[in-house]
């Protein structure tokens, strides 16, 4: 397969998860839709539901969007751990994932393709907690800096090996694809070392 196919598939395949991704909040905005419909008139638990789901599908197509597309600007750390905890869910409800950043400099302005790395892998962390647990962000995100994600059943399979340059035959390992390739355009490297129930992920510069 050629580079031009090769980035053809990625790209196919990162729409495919974009819209896995809103197919389930965007659901359950129908079946509440659904709900005022048979019931003439609205009621409080239905109105709720409705508007639950919108305002998470909104979040989620917002970072996603910042994650992904092009136009994403600089914007200060505080910003950026902002969006991964809105993201992770933060430990809140079931399945979430707390987000720990003890070295947080909330003033730090990052440039937008280095945002882009940090907000990816937050979608990769995300993946690997099927039923949360917790993400630790140590390090200068400037320089040398690692993402420790820690929690039960820790599913790291197809999302780790593609960034080690496995053959990307699904959604969730192009994930780790694109990961690895927005390190490489900054001149870094992803490496990901796997433990039970934990998983390193660090951002090394390449002059290693």
């Amino acid at each position: 397969m050629s580079d031009a196919d090769d980035i053809l598939n990625l790209a196919e395949l990162l729409c495919a998860r974009l819209c896995h991704d809103l197919s389930g909040p965007l659901g359950a905005v129908s079946a509440g839709a659904e709900l005022l419909g048979e019931g003439g008139e609205g009621d409080a638990e239905s109105l709720e539901l409705l508007a639950a789901s919108a305002r998470s599908a909104a979040l989620r197509l917002k970072y996603l969007r910042d994650a992904f597309g092009p136009g994403t600007q600089p914007a200060g750390c505080g910003t950026l751990a902002g969006k991964l905890r809105g993201w992770l869910g933060d430990g809140s409800g079931a399945g979430g994932i707390v987000l720990d950043w003890p070295d947080l400099r909330p003033d730090q302005e990052v440039p937008a393709d280095l945002g882009r790395l940090i907000l990816n892998l937050g979608v990769l962390a995300r993946d690997c907690l099927p039923r949360g647990g917790r993400v630790s962000l140590s390090g200068d995100v400037s320089g040398d800096f690692e993402m420790l994600v820690e929690g039960p059943n820790l599913r790291v399979g197809e999302a780790i090996a593609a960034a080690g340059e496995a053959k990307v035959e699904s959604a969730r390992a192009a994930q780790g694809r694109l990961t690895a390739l927005l390190a490489a355009r900054l001149g870094r490297k992803l490496a990901a070392v796997s433990e039970p129930d934990r998983l390193t992920l660090t951002i090394r510069t390449k002059d290693l």
